[in-house]
């Protein structure tokens, strides 16, 4: 049985994020005729948004994507191989004359066309950059500029900043962050886990505490928070660690480890479900006690 080469379908993001349509493309030179017919006649295609555009390789089985409508659009390489140029040259002529809109993968080898010579032109990342911002002001007037290969969220905001109407979502993939400096209070955190696991004693666990005001300040705060009520306030480590308890304390940890990817510059919703679920927790066991007073300082 004959394997046939994967599809890859990334989705097209517009200015406001929004899905606006897809890109199908193949590892280089392994674009699989056979592949790509059972793309255009699966029913599958059918569940997505039928408003969005659909970048597809051209190839000898355009005729196949006429369930598309004018959404389907052939991408035609800048650079190919020999024995396609005179299939590819024709198809590209029949496509134009029926007023079928068509799209060039740009590469940097090639000069890039004249505006209005192409719909659509598909530049990578790289390839953009390179570029003067007037040459692709300009291109932008009459083609629609689609950025590909956009691996960062830097890249993806100069795209938009310089004429880009769509462009793939790798970068969706990274964390975006201005911060590349270390993470001090994430470091403090593994630490105290593995002390945790380790089954250290209080005070080495106090020591890690003193060392990050930030944590400390936390853990204080928690310990005297109103979800747990101790009867006098605390203000030693020890006693904050002895009154959470071991599997609590990893609990909480856990949670500002895996909440804050972000050292504190978006909200964490994780520690806030954790909240929620204490407050709760609290008003169903005062009912069971029939204690209202309990609830009232909440």
């Amino acid at each position: 049985m004959t394997a046939h080469a994967p599809a890859f379908i990334n989705p097209l993001l517009g200015p406001d994020g929004a899905w606006s349509g897809y890109f199908v493309e193949f590892a280089p030179d392994k674009l699989d005729h056979e592949t790509l017919r059972q793309l255009f006649n699966s029913p599958l295609i059918d569940a997505f948004d039928h408003r969005s555009l659909w970048l597809t390789p051209a190839s000898s089985l355009e005729s196949n994507a006429s369930r598309f409508g004018e959404r389907a659009i052939a991408v035609f390489p800048a650079n190919p191989a020999v024995t396609d140029f005179e299939p590819l040259k024709t198809l590209e002529g029949t496509l134009r004359q029926a007023a079928r809109k068509v799209a060039l993968l740009a590469s940097p080898e090639r000069k890039l066309p004249g505006t209005g010579c192409w719909d659509y032109i598909l530049l990578a990342s790289s390839h953009a950059r390179s570029l003067p911002r007037f040459a692709l002001t300009g291109l932008s007037s009459r083609t629609t500029l689609i950025s590909i290969d956009v691996h960062t969220h830097n890249d993806r905001e100069w795209a938009l900043e310089n004429a880009s109407s769509f462009s793939t979502s790798e970068y969706l993939r990274t964390r975006s962050s201005t911060n590349t400096t270390a993470d001090i209070t994430r470091i403090k955190l593994l630490k105290l886990l593995a002390l945790i696991v380790e089954d250290a004693e209080t005070d080495a666990l106090g020591a890690i505490f003193r060392e990050e005001q930030k944590l400390s300040y936390s853990l204080l705060r928690l310990v005297n928070s109103a979800a747990i009520s101790p009867r006098s306030p605390i203000t030693s480590f020890s006693q904050a660690i002895n009154l959470l308890g071991r599997r609590q304390l990893q609990r909480w940890l856990q949670l500002l480890v895996y909440s804050d990817p972000n050292n504190g510059q978006s909200p964490n919703p994780l520690l806030h479900a954790d909240a929620c679920w204490n407050y709760w927790r609290r008003i169903f066991k005062a009912l069971r006690q029939k204690n209202m007073a309990a609830i009232l300082p909440l």
